[in-house]
């Protein structure tokens, strides 16, 4: 979960699991500084969906692990109705091989 600002309120086992950080890295810490590689525009799609009040939406984009390799996520984002926070859940798309 994310605040408004985009700071991370709380991050389940799979995401910890994913990225290879600890809950304690994390929790505070804000998403597209650590997670967004250049920002790929997600941040300003962020602030959209929060300034619009948009209650629901997907996205799909990369991010950024601890040991410096992308994984692809889908996102299901929906914004409280306080509009405080916004949950986000995830799928990690595994690449396909051979």
């Amino acid at each position: 979960m994310l605040d408004m600002e985009g700071n991370i309120t709380f991050c389940n086992e799979f995401m910890l699991k994913l990225t290879g950080w600890q809950q304690e890295e994390v929790i505070g810490q804000n998403w597209f500084d650590k997670f967004i590689p250049n920002g790929q525009g997600v941040k300003a799609i962020f602030a959209e969906h929060v300034t619009e009040k948009v209650s629901n939406s997907h996205f799909e984009n990369d991010i950024l692990t601890r040991s410096g390799e992308f994984r692809h996520i889908s996102w299901n984002n929906t914004t409280g109705k306080s509009y405080r926070q916004c949950k986000c859940r995830g799928r990690h798309h595994r690449p396909q091989t051979g």
